[in-house]
């Protein structure tokens, strides 16, 4: 039972976070451009909670799945308020629509740099090299890793670097399992596994490391570094999915996984629960900004069109953008259903093994 709630409410606070600080960025830029602002939801309805301030109401939604920010001037019927959405310049549309992105890549720099300055700088690993975190659902746990594990050997050569063992895990290829020798406690056990390859083949553990507190200027600079090595990462996994590969599709979870990831996060501590919560919120950034309906990039894209056919004299129909946007978040809705599908596959193999 205490495990489902540290699931549920390590899930709860993780999407309210990403979410509120998302469309805090649409709703703060809209009304520094002078734009109306009718509602700032987090949740979908039915509504858990509801309040008029300055004319805006203010939402809490029982469905945790997302959030918005009703503009006026962005629904059918509303385009010609004079505080609207379509009366303000392209570069103040622009800067309303890709706020919400901004903001979640902002938030990863923060939280990163939080973790540099507060927990500190990982600055030499610890040896042997020791397990710190064992990734749910990936090979490491299925074979039987866990945090505290002293590896001795892999493919029976003595490595006690975690670089080195690294390399013999990315040199694998992913094809053939690798037997790897643990110390752990009094007891020395072999386990075998057989890497993943996403964009590099890995197993799903993350090694010990002694920590060194940075200053907040060198935390700044470090937590924006680490933030663009998240984004480099996460757009190769989107590339490889775009191309269908196997691996990246393996890689890729819904609202399950996140639900199962953000419980065993909350209980492995707040440092990995925070690093999560970092990396989901530059996933979150960069899926918003594909050129897909209904999403940020999306709108972005039909922003651009418009203002390409407003050169010419002509205006983009904002009816049939509507129709198009609204077939968009149905596809999203089904893709969300068949990703949910394949990680309830997973929670059940695992479950039966």
């Amino acid at each position: 039972m205490l495990s489902v709630v540290y699931h549920i409410v390590g899930f709860v606070i993780l999407i309210g976070v990403l979410v509120c600080v998302h469309e805090l960025g649409h709703f703060l830029m809209a009304r520094w451009a002078g734009m109306r602002v009718y509602q700032f939801s987090i949740g979908f309805p039915p509504y858990l909670f509801t309040r008029t301030r300055n004319g805006v109401v203010y939402s809490i939604g029982s469905i945790p799945l997302g959030g918005f920010v009703r503009i006026a001037g962005m629904e059918p019927g509303d385009e010609k308020h004079p505080e609207g959405f379509g009366t303000k310049s392209l570069p103040w549309r622009f800067g309303v629509l890709v706020a919400g992105v901004v903001m979640n890549i902002l938030l990863a720099a923060f939280i990163f740099m939080l973790l540099y300055c507060v927990i500190g700088v990982p600055t030499k690993p610890k040896l042997p090299a020791t397990v710190d975190y064992v990734e749910k659902g990936m090979p490491a746990e299925k074979a039987g890793f866990q945090p505290g594990d002293q590896i001795v050997s892999v493919n029976r050569k003595r490595l006690i670097h975690p670089e080195k063992i690294r390399e013999v895990i990315r040199s694998s290829d992913g094809k053939e399992p690798l037997e790897v020798v643990v110390r752990r406690g009094d007891r020395v056990l072999t386990l075998s596994v057989k890497p993943l390859k996403r964009v590099v083949p890995m197993i799903g553990v993350i090694f010990a490391y002694e920590h060194e507190r940075v200053g907040l200027v060198e935390g700044a600079k470090m937590g924006a570094r680490k933030t663009y090595e998240t984004i480099a990462s996460t757009w190769a996994l989107l590339k490889a999915l775009l191309r269908g590969d196997k691996h990246a599709r393996e890689g890729i979870g819904g609202p399950l996984a996140i639900i199962q990831v953000s419980g065993a996060t909350v209980k492995e501590g707040l440092l990995p629960y925070l690093e999560f919560m970092a990396s989901l919120s530059v996933s979150l950034a960069l899926l918003n900004i594909l050129p897909i309906p209904a999403l940020d990039g999306g709108r972005i894209l039909f922003l651009f069109v418009d203002g390409a056919l407003r050169l010419v004299g002509r205006r983009l129909d904002p009816r049939r953008e509507a129709i198009i946007h609204l077939a968009g978040f149905a596809v999203l809705i089904l893709l969300i259903l068949i990703v949910s599908a394949q990680d309830l596959g997973r929670w059940v193999g695992m479950v039966e093994r």
